[in-house]
């Protein structure tokens, strides 16, 4: 989701990245719009295309990656690994609900920039913190 926002975020700064709106016009003169350029066709198919990848590769390996912490065969752990997924899925559907409603309704109240702005925050404050070697199984 980091592609997504840095190229929306970029869209928003610079407005030559914009496609040029055809507000006001009947449906009649919509063919007088100007069409997108390449670097404005570019940038959006980037920021789609590592969406895909992103969400591609986070969805498949994450929960693999979680369960691999938990041995099946310890009684204890057995009960923390479902647990863990009821966790996992509850905070990727909170996660969901809060990229749907809060973030997209910045956008119109408070502009597009702060929209992005806070997307990006959020991102960074998701980023991997240095643990202790010893938290996870090897």
């Amino acid at each position: 989701m980091d592609g997504i926002s840095y190229s929306h975020g970029l869209n928003d700064q610079f407005h030559q990245l914009r496609p040029i709106p055809c507000k006001d016009l009947a449906p009649t003169q919509i063919s007088q719009c100007k069409s997108t350029t390449v670097g404005q066709a570019a940038i959006l198919y980037s920021g789609l295309y590592l969406v895909a990848l992103g969400t591609g590769g986070i969805k498949a390996t994450l929960p693999a990656l979680g369960a691999d912490q938990f041995d099946a065969k310890n009684p204890k752990e057995a009960t923390q690994l479902s647990s863990f997924f009821n966790w996992f899925l509850f905070s990727l559907t909170i996660g969901s609900i809060f990229g749907v409603t809060l973030i997209n309704w910045i956008g119109p109240n408070h502009g597009w920039g702060g929209s992005f702005d806070s997307w990006t925050t959020q991102q960074l404050l998701q980023k991997p913190h240095p643990q202790d070697p010893g938290t996870y199984a090897q």
